[in-house]
């Protein structure tokens, strides 16, 4: 997946996650699609995404991987 389609799945995934009652037929794949983890838990989803924006946890969990 290249940068522009990553920017618009992210997009697509954020915001069905911010609305009341997201279609999660639409979460789950967006965030497959960006190799996240789906929980069934909406704020597991959310801190899920948020995690794998933010420079810092992406550092942790590549050296978690290694």
């Amino acid at each position: 997946m290249n940068s522009i389609d990553k920017k618009q799945q992210i997009n697509t995934l954020v915001d069905e996650l911010t609305k009341t009652k997201p279609n999660l037929q639409i979460v789950r794949t967006s965030m497959e699609a960006l190799g996240l983890k789906f929980s069934d838990d909406p704020v597991e989803r959310l801190n899920t995404v948020l995690m794998s924006l933010h420079p810092q946890f992406k550092e942790k969990k590549a050296l978690k991987d290694l």
